[in-house]
C-alpha cells in the first residue's frame, strides 16, 4: 500500500501542537502551581527551621486551606 503525500500534510504542525500542549497547560495554571510550590517552599522551611513538631502542624494547616479552596472552587462550578 503505497503512502501519497497527501497523506503527510501537517504531520510537522501535529508535531508542534504536541509539543504546545503542555506549555499551554502550565500557562493555564500557572497561579496553581506558584501557589502550590510556595506552599511547599514554606512547608520545608518549617521543617528545617523548627522541627517535626512544628513541620506537620504546618503541613496540617496546608493541608486544610488547600481542602478549603478546592471546595470553594467546587461550589463555585456547582
Amino acid at each position: 500500500m503505497k503512502m501519497k503525500n497527501s497523506d503527510f500534510k501537517g504531520g510537522a504542525m501535529m508535531k508542534l501542537n504536541k509539543l504546545l500542549i503542555p506549555l499551554k497547560l502550565l500557562a493555564v495554571n500557572i497561579v496553581s502551581i506558584l501557589f502550590l510550590l510556595g506552599l511547599i517552599i514554606m512547608n520545608t522551611a518549617t521543617y528545617l527551621a523548627f522541627g517535626v513538631e512544628l513541620g506537620l502542624a504546618n503541613t496540617g494547616v496546608f493541608l486544610v486551606v488547600i481542602a478549603l479552596i478546592i471546595d470553594n472552587e467546587s461550589r463555585e462550578r456547582r
